[in-house]
C-alpha cells in the first residue's frame, strides 16, 4: 500500500493490461445505459480502450511529478486512488455478469435497472475521484520544499 501512495503510477500502469485483456475477452458484447428516454450503447472494446487511455494519462501525470523530484500529497493520493479503484472494481463486477443471469428469476438482477444504477455508481466514483488528481498536481508542482 505504501507502494502505491509513493508511486501512484504504478497502480494505474498496471490496471492496463487487465482491462486489455478483458476488453479483448469480452470486445463483442455491449454496455447498454438507459438515462430517461436516451439509450447510450458501447461496445465493450471501446470502452476499455477508452478507460485505458485515462489511466495512462493518470500514471504519466503522476510519474511527471515524481521525476520533477516534487512531493505528492498522500491524502489527496490515496483519496484518488481510492475512489478510482473502487469505481474501477463497481465497473469491472457490473460488466462481468453474465446476460443470462439478468434473465433469471434472480430477484436482484431481474432488470437492467440494476444494472444501469451500478453502472452509473461505478462512473459517478471515477469521476468523483478525478477531482483530487489536478489538486495534487498542482500543489505538489508549486509547493515549496
Amino acid at each position: 500500500m505504501n507502494s502505491i501512495l509513493n508511486k501512484p503510477y504504478l497502480f494505474f500502469w498496471g490496471l492496463i493490461p487487465l482491462l486489455l485483456v478483458l476488453g479483448f475477452v469480452k470486445s463483442d458484447e455491449v454496455i447498454n445505459i438507459n438515462i430517461h428516454d436516451t439509450y447510450f450503447i458501447i461496445v465493450m472494446f471501446h470502452f476499455v480502450i477508452f478507460l485505458s487511455f485515462l489511466l495512462l494519462i493518470l500514471g504519466l501525470g503522476y510519474w511527471i511529478v515524481l521525476k520533477l523530484k516534487k512531493r505528492l500529497f498522500k491524502i489527496l493520493s490515496v483519496l484518488h486512488v481510492g475512489f478510482t479503484f473502487l469505481g474501477i472494481v463497481v465497473l469491472l463486477i457490473t460488466l462481468m455478469i453474465p446476460n443470462n443471469i439478468i434473465t433469471s428469476t434472480n430477484t436482484l438482477l431481474d432488470s437492467l435497472k440494476t444494472i444501469n444504477i451500478l453502472l452509473t455508481l461505478g462512473v459517478l466514483l471515477i469521476v468523483f475521484g478525478q477531482v483530487f488528481y489536478p489538486f495534487n498536481i498542482l500543489l505538489s508542482l508549486f509547493k515549496k520544499e
